[in-house]
């Protein structure tokens, strides 16, 4: 895969029922996590718990084709005017207690961008 299936993946996967803004950001948090770990996008996607559904035992298949469509649109903005970020951590804000931290950068809707 390129990066920029994998990028969309991600997006897919992690974002595609939330606004474009939220949607962006985990690319940025995907590009920035990679790039700080000094592997490919594609690579950090294995990474073990890194991207929930990487491992939840479902189908990683992109089916629904507009949110398909929205998540390469945004993927391929993200990799050509990417900015290197602080965020390198999200999750669902229900999930706070689990990962301890004061630094908690901004939330939309659902997501909590560390």
């Amino acid at each position: 895969m390129t990066s920029l299936a994998c990028l969309a993946l991600i997006i897919y996967h992690e974002a595609r029922s939330m606004p474009i803004q939220a949607q962006n950001l985990v690319a940025q948090v995907a590009i920035t996590r990679a790039y700080k770990e000094e592997q490919t996008i594609c690579k950090s996607l294995k990474v073990k718990k890194s991207y929930s559904f990487m491992w939840d035992k479902r189908s990683n298949s992109m089916k629904e084709d507009k949110a398909k469509t929205i998540a390469y649109q945004v993927a391929r903005k993200t990799l050509n005017n990417h900015a290197n970020h602080s965020y390198t951590y999200f999750n669902e804000c229900t999930l706070g207690k689990r990962f301890k931290t004061t630094n908690r950068m901004i939330r939309i809707k659902k997501l909590c961008f560390y």
